[in-house]
């Protein structure tokens, strides 16, 4: 169902604003927490309401300062951990998603990342205020090297398009309200459109594009293709600094509760009645090699649905294109089903280079949502 703004909650922000004037010289136009100028702690609180929702189906405690996150998994879809990143005090948190329970941490790089985006081999941590992406160990925060990013805020790893290189960087910027579409391998600009406004957040669903208005409380959907906005829905709690796709369902972040939200977008907004997911995000194989990953589809409905499920495979590059068998199935509703698919490397020189594997679902051969993965092979 989507759901507009309340009225009150239009108005606590106008109070809060004039209220946040009055008391204090320090200007924190984005909304962190800090005074943008000297990056110290001038944190405040929001609104104590939130939007009434039907679609948060889990939330979770985070540490105090946490503006970023992003979903990380390397295998099983119920094996993902969530990372966020402390802008205060410069640390990076990993979370179980289930409990909030901190499972690592370590070091920030810089000043802090306001964007993080996993491809399945870095984390990469956008610093702020220094238009530079970070590609990081997941596990200690060292980093393997940097380029540069467009903006200094959201980030997020989408694959899209462009058989030649549909690896992608989208990043949110607070200062321009744009979002930009840069080369994963340079950090080049390719394609930008404007955001809704006090974008700060960005995040990519496997099909669409979608970043998180602070002022707003609002998270919204575009068509990467164009940048036309597609939706506009309402957050939990006010300021969500960020967000970040699971497979399945949408997560926001809101440093001022502490907080992290689950939420459901069928149950929101009548999107996505059924979502696929793929992982690990990249493997690395050699032709002949047996290449396993996993495979989850989700009925969001409360009713059976039937859907054609497919796989592709795309050479980058060539042209070479795979169409696995049709499935087609009936799901049971509110079921997620997780499956390991075993497939093999055709075993000649022709397969060498870097594959999309795609997973589809919708009315063969029109796909309704997709999710993809990076296979390399390498001689």
């Amino acid at each position: 169902m989507r759901r507009t703004l309340t009225i009150f909650v239009a108005i606590s922000m106008i109070a809060f604003a004039a209220a946040a004037a009055d008391l204090s010289a320090v200007v924190d136009m984005d909304g962190d927490g800090r005074d943008d100028a000297t990056l110290e702690i001038v944190a405040h609180a929001g609104p104590v309401a939130g939007q009434a929702t039907d679609d948060v189906v889990h939330s979770i405690p985070t540490p105090q300062g946490v503006q970023t996150i992003v979903w990380v998994c390397e295998g099983d879809q119920t094996e993902g951990t969530l990372f966020v990143c402390d802008l205060w005090d410069l640390v990076m948190y990993e979370l179980d998603p289930a409990t909030g329970d901190v499972l690592n941490s370590f070091a920030a790089v810089g000043s802090g990342a306001h964007g993080l985006a996993w491809d399945g081999q870095y984390l990469i941590q956008n610093e702020y205020g220094a238009y530079t992406a970070h590609f990081t160990d997941k596990n200690t925060g060292m980093v393997y090297y940097s380029q540069p990013s467009s903006g200094g805020y959201g980030m997020t790893w989408g694959k899209w398009g462009n058989p030649y290189n549909d690896q992608w960087l989208w990043v949110a910027d607070h200062g321009t309200a744009m979002i930009y579409q840069d080369d994963y391998y340079t950090g080049n600009n390719v394609f930008s459109f404007p955001g809704t406004g006090t974008t700060v957040g960005a995040a990519w669903d496997g099909s669409h594009v979608w970043d998180s208005n602070w002022v707003a409380s609002t998270v919204s959907r575009y068509d990467p293709n164009t940048g036309a906005l597609l939706n506009t829905i309402a957050t939990p709690y006010w300021n969500p600094r960020d967000l970040c796709w699971d497979g399945h369902y949408l997560w926001t972040i809101h440093w001022e509760n502490q907080t992290a939200y689950q939420i459901d977008l069928w149950l929101n907004a009548q999107l996505y009645p059924v979502t696929c997911y793929l992982n690990p995000r990249y493997i690395e194989k050699q032709p002949g090699d047996e290449i396993t990953f996993n495979a989850s589809v989700m009925n969001h409905t409360d009713a059976p649905v039937a859907v054609d499920l497919w796989m592709e495979a795309h050479q980058v590059g060539t042209g070479e294109t795979w169409v696995g068998d049709v499935a087609h199935v009936t799901l049971a509703p509110g079921i997620m089903y997780n499956v390991f698919v075993t497939k093999y490397v055709p075993g000649c020189p022709t397969t060498h280079g870097m594959w999309d594997l795609y997973m589809k679902c919708g009315d063969f051969p029109e796909w309704e949502f997709q999710d993809g993965i990076v296979v390399n092979v390498v001689p």
